[in-house]
């Protein structure tokens, strides 16, 4: 579970509608428990086994509630597909980062660990994915549609979005970063076991919100 700072403890000046609080330092920020979050206790599963009705499902985009039934076949789906594709890559666990506060949380893929011991960072993984054709696999696969975006740009949102976001609503819950906070952490994937495991000493590294140094 992330690292959070309540910004609701922050102190507003009455007469200073313009007013910005300096940004929070490393050290206000306290770790939550699985249960005290929202999200699920670790460690989370997840299945690769494809489900009867996948085969009827399109792409979309993030959903209200009401679509979570759906979003949940199409993570079914998702990771039926990607897991051995990344498994027959020489991929056994995936290190990813999340950040987020106020109106949206976000994912992203930082590395990949090797079943012969190497570590590869995500554009390293990236480009070894995409020379040996995932991409257009996945294209096939119709888990999502070709776009304008560079084949480089779109595997990239397909392992961040589509995989290390939906490994983060697991973990963390649906509409994860969503709240009168700032949150930051870290976790692995196992791919071996199908597993997703909070790092309760992640650092506070950061893309979308801000941290003193």
């Amino acid at each position: 579970m992330p690292f959070v700072y309540d910004r609701t403890e922050i102190e507003w000046p009455e007469d200073d509608d313009e007013y910005e609080p300096p940004p929070p330092r490393p050290d206000d920020f306290m770790y939550l428990a699985p249960p005290e979050f929202g999200g699920a206790a670790e460690p989370v599963r997840f299945s690769v086994a494809e489900s009867q009705q996948g085969a009827e499902l399109t792409p979309v985009p993030r959903e209200p509630p009401q679509e979570r039934p759906r979003r949940e076949e199409l993570r079914r789906r998702t990771f039926a597909f990607a897991v051995p594709e990344l498994r027959k890559a020489g991929v056994q666990r995936l290190y990813c980062r999340y950040d987020g506060g106020n109106d949206e949380g976000f994912a992203w893929l930082v590395r990949a660990e090797m079943t012969d011991g190497g570590r590869l960072d995500a554009d390293a993984i990236s480009e070894r994915l995409l020379d040996d054709g995932l991409l257009d696999r996945v294209y096939a696969a119709g888990i999502i549609r070709p776009s304008s975006f560079s084949a480089r740009e779109h595997l990239r949102e397909f392992l961040d979005y589509w995989l290390a976001d939906e490994w983060t609503s697991m973990l963390l819950g649906f509409g994860y970063g969503t709240g009168t906070y700032s949150m930051y952490g870290a976790f692995t994937v196992d791919l071996e076991t199908c597993t997703v495991t909070d790092d309760r000493n992640a650092d506070p590294v950061v893309k979308n919100i801000e941290i003193a140094t």
